[in-house]
């Protein structure tokens, strides 16, 4: 089987600027990003994947971590290097870290994640309510979309 070379795409572009900011922590998750990227995936892990990484409908995938891992990072109660600003910073870093938690956490987002998953399937789950639906490629169902 040929491997998957992520060279010259925006991906590894990507993964590639990341590893320049040479935190350990981070490094681990520029390679498990990179090998995910470059394995080869069965339709069902592509599938889990999908909805690990983006497609939670309750932000409980990998892009809501990093959004609430950004708002922990930017909180001086969770984060006490922040204790030495000002207050004024302080609270201006957790409104920011916060906003960027809501943003990675907001259900909208979640929508085109839920699509791409659903396109593999036979079925698919509703992006607002959870529900699952033979033969329906996933979405706002009906009865969440007429509320």
């Amino acid at each position: 089987m040929a491997s998957i070379d992520l060279a010259g795409t925006e991906l590894g572009d990507t993964l590639d600027h990341l590893t320049q900011y040479n935190d350990p922590d981070l490094n681990l998750l520029v390679t498990a990003i990179r090998r995910l990227a470059t394995r080869e995936l069965t339709l069902t892990e592509t599938q889990t994947l999908g909805v690990a990484l983006a497609g939670d409908i309750d932000s409980m995938d990998a892009t809501g971590a990093i959004g609430l891992l950004h708002a922990h990072l930017h909180n001086p109660t969770t984060n006490p290097a922040l204790t030495r600003l000002p207050f004024d910073q302080q609270d201006t870093a957790a409104q920011y870290g916060k906003a960027t938690a809501h943003a990675l956490t907001d259900s909208q987002l979640r929508n085109t994640a839920s699509l791409a998953c659903a396109s593999l399937a036979h079925s698919g789950q509703c992006s607002n309510c959870g529900a699952w639906f033979e033969n329906w490629p996933g979405g706002i169902c009906d009865a969440c979309r007429n509320r």
